[in-house]
């Protein structure tokens, strides 16, 4: 029987077959991938699918991880990256994280020491709900397609505004972690299927600082 890529939910030819990382791989520091066996659970993707989040992880991963530090993961996961750019490599992905950092968002003046961050929402969003269709294969067992209609909201370290669904995240944060790599990603996962709600809600956190939400119906 031929596997099912978890991505497109297509049967996939053996020629075609890769096995994903859920959580991405590049989540973790190279030395910390090197010093500490992982063992991260691997899904089914076609070759094609599994590469057309390359670039957006990538990007996620340096966007995100640029705005937190104090933890031994992320200020790892920094250090390499750093590394990596100075030694000239990753060059135009470095130069775009660095450009969504200004003193003076839209004329303003920030309190001193403070500066805004900017990032590229549609690709964040990409890479979070990918995390998501990922685990939700992993605790279900079944295909998420990508046009399930989903909300999401990122929390980051000085994000304290509160939304229309901080009741629902309150409940998720109550939850047992399931995640197994605590320090880099952790995760929360609240079903309300049994009731008449009938939702998906999940908490992510990553690098022990970035909180990330998603909320979505069951698929039909």
């Amino acid at each position: 029987m031929s596997e099912i890529c978890y991505l497109c939910g297509q049967p996939i030819a053996p020629a075609d077959l890769t096995r994903d990382h859920v959580p991405p791989q590049q989540f973790f520091a190279a030395p910390i991938r090197k010093a500490v066996p992982l063992n991260l659970v691997t899904l089914p993707a076609h070759r094609k699918c599994n590469e057309d989040y390359r670039l957006d992880e990538e990007y996620f991963t340096w966007t995100l991880s640029s705005v937190v530090g104090g933890t031994t993961a992320a200020d790892a996961l920094n250090a390499y990256n750093a590394s990596k750019f100075k030694s000239g490599k990753s060059i135009p992905l470095g130069l775009k994280v660095l450009s969504e950092f200004e003193e003076q968002p839209g004329g303003l003046y920030l309190p001193r020491g403070l500066v805004a961050k900017r990032v590229d929402g549609n690709r964040i969003k990409r890479v979070a709900w990918k995390v998501v269709r990922g685990l939700y294969r992993i605790e279900t067992g079944s295909y998420l397609p990508e046009d399930t209609t989903y909300a999401l909201e990122v929390k980051e370290p000085e994000n304290r505004d509160p939304s229309d669904l901080d009741d629902l995240w309150e409940r998720v944060k109550a939850q047992p972690s399931r995640g197994s790599y605590p320090g880099v990603f952790d995760y929360k996962h609240l079903d309300l299927r049994g009731g008449a709600a009938q939702l998906h809600a999940w908490g992510t956190l990553l690098w022990d600082q970035i909180m990330v939400f998603i909320a979505h119906h069951p698929p039909l």
